[in-house]
């Protein structure tokens, strides 16, 4: 799969899989960076774009020239990082060139990394096309340091968001639980606190039910959020 594909998480459901492939083989896109390069005419170009459409997607993706170091290292695709342990690193290194120069020892020390993500990492900085993506990246994209963690409300709770919400996107959703102290993860484990279920919301409630943990529907979890 191209490295292409672990950047688009950043965005909204307008850049799925599809349209990426279409990027690719048409040679207009190579590696991350060249998305921020896209103007209205190239989605023009592709299969089912309209005026309305095209523009939509190119603001969506200018929108995102902003972002946090955490959202940055997960959208990285580095093997095994996953959001959580992206946000550990961010809040641990709090950039990309102190991050860049992590030793063994440095990874180590964060609570959840181990060897075999370690040598991921390591393998990942090592590599120079790699390192050249993520420098022509970082010449398209504000990256922002990771605030520290907060404690609040939520604070010492484990969120898993599936399924698509109405009121606001999942990574919105996440944020606002982040902001009241949780965490959050993408997959349910015995760890899991609470499951807030949108449309069409796959397996994770399925598990979730099996380990007895709670499931919320979207107009619970705000109910419950606002108290």
């Amino acid at each position: 799969r191209s490295t292409l594909f672990p950047y688009t998480t950043l965005f909204r459901s307008g850049l799925g899989d599809k349209i990426v492939e279409q990027l690719l083989q048409t040679g207009l896109v190579a590696e991350p960076a060249d998305l921020f390069l896209l103007k209205k005419g190239d989605f023009l170009a592709l299969e089912g774009f309209a005026d309305i459409s095209s523009q939509k997607l190119v603001d969506e993706i200018q929108a995102h020239r902003t972002i946090s170091f955490s959202r940055f290292l997960y959208a990285l695709g580095i093997r095994h990082v996953g959001e959580q342990i992206a946000r550990d690193l961010a809040r641990t290194f709090r950039s990309w060139e102190a991050f860049s120069r992590a030793t063994r020892e440095d990874l180590l020390a964060i609570d959840g990394v181990g060897e075999v993500m370690v040598e991921a990492i390591t393998v990942f900085l090592h590599d120079p096309q790699e390192c050249l993506r993520t420098q022509h990246l970082l010449r398209e994209v504000t990256v922002e340091a990771e605030a520290p963690a907060q404690k609040g409300l939520l604070t010492g709770t484990v969120w898993v968001f599936t399924g698509t919400l109405s009121s606001m996107t999942r990574d919105e959703a996440k944020d606002r639980v982040r902001a009241l102290g949780a965490e959050t993860a993408e997959s349910v484990t015995k760890t899991t606190t609470y499951v807030v279920a949108g449309e069409n919301p796959g397996s994770k409630v399925e598990k979730a039910q099996k380990l007895s943990i709670p499931v919320w529907d979207e107009e619970r979890f705000l109910k419950e959020i606002k108290k």
